[in-house]
């Protein structure tokens, strides 16, 4: 256990082999973007997340709720992403590429210190990092908690099984060991949660491999002569030494506790928390007896996975019966071979205690179960498996040659298997087209697949599947929403209006539908009723920054500047990098006659968004009312080279060519503002006064 590695040729060899596959097994998702399934939220338009690190970033992600999560760490890492790499989603899956080569190895090295087998660790190791039911947890970028979780997970168990080690020899570095293994332990949990069963599975580690209840010393002993020691110890003696390493992890069941009352609260605040009401306690125990199954089905033999797997209505009773007793007569078994084997229940209890948490007894969501749930629990169903792998072995020619190349035909089978389930994720479209064959009547899929054809203008596409995804499941309000925002956007307003409404009868706690049901209130023209829904928005979620811009463009309309300008500045503070409301809050503070303000504002708006024709139409009027005639022109000529069908912008610019002496151009540029729009007033005037002068 006290080898050097770093002088271990091997074991540098095998990381760098872990590494090569690795990365060649992910190879296709440094080519895929983003997806809209949860990265909007976490990324693309979270404004916190986009404008980087920062204090005031770093103080929001301490606070935040935001989709019903806790995770700080979670949140800076994704800042951290975006200051290094913008908005590129080829950095963002790299980091979380490179987090799961780092848990590879760290799980290597774990496992190779604490039981002296290389090679069985390394095949730990290699079926974790190739396996393709871990490329949810690496692929989606929104899943970053997950990798980073586990990275601190891993390394909590380094430190403990230091902390160990020197305590063994009574050295005073082991309370800086104990101390470091609970600031990582920390660490994870403010990056998921999930990781709170890590003081159960030290017990387990207490057990095999580092046989502290049986006070042996790891070493290079054997095992076996490790196992019959045990056998022989008093009973008495085993439970005396466990209490001991009981106390010793109050600290981080404490740290459990705290963080399991935090996630609680903070999902159900955020309503992710299903209610027995809605899902009964049968209901959840005999979904996760048959998840319990269902994942070791899929850890053998990984076909149809997919990003979500719809909860059926009820789960026959036989199966249910069949999955418990399989559960329990495995658990039994394993018991039984605990002298000889303790490796078994180790890995056992390792699977099935570290799920507790996402297994469905406390459902979150409408999955029954997740690929990215085995990511930390495999690990105990590979110990098992790469330690009893010398029993298949016999004294036959065919078993000595056979069993050795299992491990290199399984790792190739992986890497394959991982290579291409990782292509599904190149982009939305892929992933859920996939889903929905993978898992039939699949409402997700049906739903993101209508987004997905949204935001490529198949307007009809998105139509058929919204519909498709309300027939099977008529309460999925997100996808009402949507919904609605396409039928809005289309110009039919009365249906959306309908579909907005019947999302907040639904939930009626929902901020965008609220704003969104504002946007057609006001379209329709009804003022008061469209402020009152954005008012809303606000009171759900203050730091909706959309909400604040279409709350302020309301109150503009209705004359209420001073309101309308606190509410855009309040918007850009949330989010500098919209363009639309850098533009709304110049044209107010233009009214109001503060030019300089309003002439940066149009700037900013330009910067962010080069195209957009009436910002630097806007821009233009400023700069001309401010005396700088040249430099209106400048945006004037530009807004309608992106617009040649604006005629304000070829009536402002006709008059600031005017005003220059450039009577002709002046006189071309109304006239085709005329042509454009027959009747414009302005254009009309100022042609005329040039047509007439002498």
């Amino acid at each position: 256990m006290t080898e050097h590695f770093g002088n271990n040729r091997r074991f540098r060899l095998l990381c760098l082999a872990l590494v090569l596959g690795s990365v060649i097994a992910y190879a296709p998702l440094l080519h895929s973007g983003f997806t809209n399934y949860d990265d909007p939220e976490y990324v693309t338009e979270n404004p916190h997340v986009r404008s980087g690190l920062s204090l005031e970033n770093i103080r929001w992600s301490l606070a935040s709720s935001h989709s019903a999560n806790w995770h700080p760490l979670t949140w800076m890492s994704h800042m951290l992403d975006c200051q290094l790499y913008g908005l590129k989603p080829f950095g963002h899956h790299l980091t979380n590429l490179l987090f799961h080569v780092a848990n590879t190895l760290v799980l290597f090295a774990l496992l190779r210190r604490t039981t002296g087998a290389l090679w069985r660790s390394a095949l730990v190791a290699a079926v974790f990092a190739w396996h393709p039911l871990h490329v949810e947890s690496v692929a989606w970028i929104s899943e970053r908690k997950d990798v980073l979780s586990t990275f601190f997970w891993l390394l909590t168990l380094w430190a403990y099984a230091r902390y160990t080690e020197e305590s063994k020899v009574q050295s005073p570095t082991s309370k800086v060991f104990y101390a470091l293994a609970l600031l990582l332990f920390a660490l994870g949990l403010t990056a998921k949660p999930m990781v709170v069963t890590l003081p159960f599975t030290l017990l387990l580690l207490d057990y095999w491999p580092l046989c502290r209840l049986a006070g042996t010393v790891r070493s290079a002993v054997p095992v076996a002569e490790e196992s019959i020691k045990r056998q022989n110890e008093p009973p008495e003696t085993t439970a005396a030494r466990f209490t001991p390493l009981l106390l010793e992890k109050i600290p981080f069941f404490l740290l459990s506790a705290a963080s399991s009352i935090i996630t609680f609260l903070v999902q159900k605040h955020g309503g992710a928390v299903v209610t027995t009401g809605t899902l009964s306690i049968t209901s959840r125990i005999n979904n996760a007896l048959i998840s319990y199954c269902r994942y070791l089905g899929k850890t053998f033999w990984p076909t149809n996975l997919s990003v979500f797997y719809p909860r059926p209505d009820h789960w026959p009773a036989g199966i249910v019966i069949v999955a418990a007793m399989g559960l329990l007569g495995f658990s039994i078994l394993v018991l039984a071979l605990r002298r000889q084997r303790p490796w078994l229940p180790v890995g056992w209890f390792w699977y099935l205690g570290t799920l507790v948490p996402v297994i469905g007894l406390v459902q979150v969501g409408d999955q029954s179960m997740a690929d990215r749930y085995t990511y930390i629990p495999m690990i105990g169903v590979l110990m098992m498996l790469a330690w009893s792998l010398p029993d298949l072995s016999g004294k036959g020619r065919v078993e000595r040659l056979a069993v050795p190349m299992l491990p290199a035909l399984l790792a190739i089978v992986c890497i394959a298997l991982t290579w291409h389930q990782a292509g599904y994720w190149q982009n939305t479209g892929t992933l859920f087209r996939h889903a929905g064959k993978a898992a039939p009547d699949n409402y997700v899929a049906c739903w993101h697949l209508a987004d997905d054809d949204a935001a490529r203008a198949n307007v009809p596409g998105a139509l058929e599947m919204y519909r498709r995804t309300l027939e099977l499941a008529p309460t999925c309000f997100q996808a009402r929403n949507n919904l609605g925002k396409l039928l809005l956007d289309q110009g039919h307003l009365p249906e959306a209006v309908d579909q907005f409404q019947k999302v907040l009868a639904l939930k009626p706690d929902h901020p965008r539908a609220h704003n969104n049901l504002g946007i057609a209130l006001s379209r329709q023209g009804h003022a008061d009723e469209a402020i009152r829904e954005f008012n809303e928005a606000l009171r759900l979620n203050p730091d909706y920054a959309e909400a604040h811009n279409n709350l302020g463009t309301a109150l503009l309309r209705s004359g209420r500047a001073n309101e309308a300008i606190a509410e855009f500045q309040a918007g850009t503070a949330l989010d500098p990098t919209d363009a639309d409301a850098q533009f709304n809050l110049g044209v107010a503070l233009e009214g109001q006659g503060r030019l300089d303000e309003a002439i940066a504002r149009f700037q900013q708006a330009v910067q962010l968004q080069p195209t957009q024709a009436d910002a630097h139409n806007s821009l233009g009027a400023a700069l001309g009312r401010k005396g700088l005639p040249d430099a209106a022109i400048a945006q004037f000529q530009e807004a309608i080279r992106l617009d040649p069908n604006s005629a304000e912008a070829h009536c402002n610019l006709g008059i600031m060519l005017a005003a220059k002496g450039n009577r002709g151009e002046a006189i071309t540029h109304l006239t085709r503002a005329l042509a454009l729009q027959p009747g414009y007033p302005e254009a009309a005037q100022r042609l005329q006064s040039l047509t007439n002068a002498p």
